[in-house]
């Protein structure tokens, strides 16, 4: 990881500005964290790319200024699924039932914008009798939620826009974890405002970059994510697009950054950010690179004390870990819950992934766990397994 910090000339995706600097270069990373590698050499050779960190002054927008769309490819077998954890599900559920009364939505017509399996588009759908219909490019019908019969939810292969939207004269629209992927995120915010019937209200969440760097959590920069946004970030993004009511919050123990808004006689708004959300971004990405450095150690502690340590989790951030960190080939495996993952490998890495039940065979002395916000979850299985482990969270 290289810290620097330089004019950019390259202007904000999200708002035009020219104000704009670059705060790091990570030269090589994996483009995909989500593929499912069935060989630890086939992960090991995975693709990769370069990312360039840049900052807007303007609006807060931090976003990698090398990604490469054409990079990406997800044709093969991928998985990101989160709902395989008890916690997430209970909180999604609630976030649905909480929509739906929030927006009073009931016996209304609902989208969403990358619907993936239809899960939380049914959720929303059966908590106050709506009808939904979900726009999911590469759409798998051979992976749909059994609430999407259930909700009468109709998923459509292709990307939204503000002419298809319309056609569904659509009464709210969901986009959860979409934008961050998108190159251009302010055409998808301007498709939804102009598609949304009068008084329509909008719900987008992506990953929270401030939770991210308050922890230093330099596992989130992931080449797939673009864009990285602030609550106050994305708040200004719907503003300059001409949505009201605009409220934004951190939400999940502050993992995700979230925003609803109104699209009813909202006057479009470009002020500049508070500086001091900038000038926080600013220092906190350049210092990410202490915190690799005190991981880095922590594992080669333990590796030269003879300790097996593994990790708890093997989504994005389990990439992102092992792929930065020069002494992660301490860990000896990873455990993740979605069954779906276990019997592949990290990508980049090749670490081995397995189900918790391999614990019961292979105890190890430590055990990290990626995401900290599963911490109790993580720990009363470990009881259940019959682990007795230090459990480390960095």
């Amino acid at each position: 990881m290289v810290a620097d910090s330089e004019t950019d000339a390259v202007p904000c995706p999200a708002c035009s500005s020219q104000s704009t600097e670059t705060l790091l270069r990570l030269p090589s990373v994996p483009v995909h964290v989500g593929l499912l590698w069935s060989s630890p050499e086939r992960a090991a050779q995975c693709p990769k790319g370069e990312m360039v960190l840049s900052l807007c002054a303007h609006c807060g927008y931090a976003w990698n200024s090398a990604f490469q769309i054409a990079n990406l490819d997800y044709e093969q077998d991928y998985d990101n699924a989160l709902h395989h954890s008890p916690k997430f599900a209970e909180w999604e559920a609630a976030l649905a039932e909480g929509l739906v009364e929030r927006h009073d939505l009931h016996g209304r017509r609902l989208a969403e914008i990358g619907c993936g399996d239809g899960r939380f588009l049914s959720s929303l759908c059966l908590a106050g009798e709506n009808f939904g219909i979900g726009f999911e490019p590469g759409h798998n019908p051979d992976r749909v939620s059994d609430l999407v019969s259930r909700a009468g939810v109709e998923i459509i292969d292709e990307y939204a826009d503000a002419t298809s939207l319309r056609g569904y004269e659509v009464d709210f629209v969901a986009s959860r974890h979409v934008l961050e992927h998108l190159p251009e995120p302010l055409m998808l915010v301007e498709a939804i405002r102009g598609g949304l019937v009068g008084g329509g209200a909008v719900y987008v969440e992506v990953p929270n970059f401030s939770w991210a760097l308050e922890r230093g959590a330099f596992e989130d920069l992931m080449y797939e994510h673009c864009g990285y946004y602030t609550p106050e970030t994305l708040a200004h993004l719907l503003h300059r697009t001409g949505f009201s009511e605009v409220v934004a919050s951190s939400t999940f123990d502050g993992l995700f950054a979230a925003v609803e808004a109104v699209a009813a006689d909202g006057v479009a708004c470009d002020d500049p950010i508070d500086p001091a959300v900038v000038e926080r971004i600013r220092h906190d990405v350049v210092a990410l690179g202490t915190r690799i450095e005190r991981v880095a150690t922590e594992f080669a502690k333990r590796r030269d004390e003879g300790q097996r340590l593994v990790a708890w989790g093997g989504g994005a951030r389990a990439v992102g870990l092992m792929n930065l960190v020069e002494s992660a080939d301490a860990v000896d495996f990873v455990v993740d819950i979605n069954p779906r993952k276990q019997g592949t490998f990290v990508t980049g890495t090749g670490h081995p992934i397995v189900a918790p039940e391999h614990l019961r065979h292979e105890q190890p002395d430590a055990v990290l766990i990626v995401n900290p916000v599963y911490t109790d979850e993580i720990a009363q299985m470990l009881t259940d397994l019959g682990v007795d482990a230090d459990l480390i969270s960095i």
